[in-house]
């Protein structure tokens, strides 16, 4: 709610503007990879892109640009603002499905090359249908070049699907699947996922190259990192599989991020086998999803050991999921489904099938091993979000195998704070009638505890504990 107050370089204050909270996303413009033109050093912007009800709003201002002119300005499908080889790693316009490209938007500069102004484009999203949120915002010169580019807001989660490699046809060319999640958290990024169809009981390499496409071998390139990050190659890091052919993955690295400094995302995630030969696969697309880490269902003691990665995303009307599970029994089938409570630590908080107030139990969902016991896929679920109407988000996730019996359980994403609404204590008869409002918030070093808490003694004190 404050003032941002621009001065001249004699003190005169000659701009403002009153800060106000958003929950739109911000682009920083620059200018685009390998563009070398007139404008290179000169190009800079801001914009905000936030959602309504018909779409989303693109508002913000440019400079360094041709004067007087006009030239398009659009959202591109690539994650990421570099390019490798012949590859464009922003991609080319962001329709999907649609039937019509509809980026025919244009800006128009000023006699000095200043723009400031606004697009409205309906049926997108920031993170629903047809969704933005951290993919790259190009701008064009009036020839079509491509001068500017910018990451629609800053994420903090990555996902890749791995397959086979470019030309890999190996014994594994079939069966190679795997869910990868990559997360930053601004001094480095986190690895973890879950691998199938791998070699049995090896070693390989997994790494992230600096390619952006993994439908051409000759565009994957080599490990990414740079000179003057590193002394020396970090990527000698290994997977090994276990007797079924799965791995599970997880690494840490510092100085690498999404979408920062030494970006990874719309890079490439390769697996090599034992021999150094690339066999999987998968770009790493920025999500603003929430991941899922399944380990061992609560006092399940049974043969199978099931775990897995799964991403949880919000599509048109309901939520997206799709991931990989291992240690489940082989080729056979079982219940997948988000249940009413919020861990995975004690049997009786996870609660039933989450469907609230429906007419009825839609959690007919399954799974499906193959001959190792391991799962790859995705299905669709109507009706709910990630954090509107029916929200999953910090839910359990849970696997059941054949005959019912629960095995796996997961979080659907990593809560930062929490909320609980006091009312009187079963069975309390007292004369109080307490109510309240707490709130638990992570912090690095622990949780914060604030609330309030009306209806208590007056003037005295007593305990409030979790």
């Amino acid at each position: 709610g404050r003032a941002v107050v621009v001065h001249d370089d004699d003190g005169t204050r000659v701009a403002c503007g009153l800060l106000e909270s958003s929950s739109g996303e911000i682009i920083s413009l620059s200018s685009y990879p390998e563009y070398t033109g007139d404008y290179n050093s000169t190009i800079a912007g801001t914009f905000v892109v936030t959602q309504n009800d018909d779409g989303i709003t693109i508002t913000g201002t440019m400079g360094g640009l041709e004067s007087t002119s006009t030239a398009g300005y659009h959202v591109h499908d690539g994650y990421v603002c570099e390019n490798y080889a012949d590859v464009q790693g922003p991609g080319g316009h962001y329709y999907d499905d649609m039937s019509v490209d509809p980026w025919t938007t244009t800006y128009t500069t000023n006699s000095d090359g200043y723009f400031n102004g606004t697009l409205q484009m309906d049926a997108f999203s920031l993170y629903d249908s047809y969704p933005v949120a951290y993919r790259a915002f190009v701008v064009h010169l009036s020839d079509g070049t491509r001068a500017g580019c910018g990451i629609i807001g800053t994420p903090t989660t990555g996902v890749a699907s791995l397959e086979a490699y470019p030309g890999y046809s190996g014994d594994y060319s079939d069966s190679i699947a795997g869910t990868v999640a990559v997360t930053s958290d601004g001094t480095g990024i986190t690895l973890t996922g879950t691998v199938t169809g791998l070699p049995k009981e090896e070693t390989g390499g997994f790494h992230v190259h600096y390619g952006v496409s993994c439908d051409d071998a000759d565009y994957v390139g080599g490990h990414y990192y740079t000179s003057s990050g590193w002394d020396s190659d970090p990527w000698t890091t290994t997977y090994t599989s276990d007797v079924n052919g799965t791995a599970s993955i997880s690494l840490a690295f510092e100085k690498f991020s999404l979408s920062g400094e030494y970006p990874v995302a719309g890079r490439a995630i390769v697996l090599h086998d034992s021999s150094g030969s690339r066999i999987a696969c998968g770009l790493i697309g920025s999500t603003p999803g929430e991941v899922v880490s399944m380990s061992a269902y609560p006092s399940y003691s049974g043969n199978s050991n099931v775990d897995g990665t799964v991403l949880i995303t919000q599509r048109n009307g309901g939520v997206n999921i799709s991931g990989t599970l291992r240690g489940l029994e082989a080729s056979t089938t079982g219940g997948f489904h988000i249940h009413s409570g919020y861990t995975c630590d004690d049997a009786d908080g996870v609660g039933g099938h989450y469907y609230d107030d429906m007419s009825s139990d839609p959690w007919t969902t399954t799974w499906y091993s193959d001959s190792e016991g391991a799962y790859t896929g995705t299905f669709f679920m109507s009706d709910f979000s990630l954090y509107n109407s029916y929200p999953t988000a910090y839910r359990a996730l849970v696997v059941h195998l054949n005959g019912g019996t629960r095995a796996g359980c997961g979080i659907i994403g990593t809560p930062t704070k929490s909320v609980a609404t006091l009312g009187s204590y079963p069975g309390y008869t007292g004369d109080l009638v307490v109510n309240g409002t707490v709130g638990v918030f992570a912090s690095s070093t622990g949780i914060e505890v604030v609330g309030t808490v009306v209806g208590l003694t007056t003037t005295t004190s007593g305990g409030i504990h979790i």
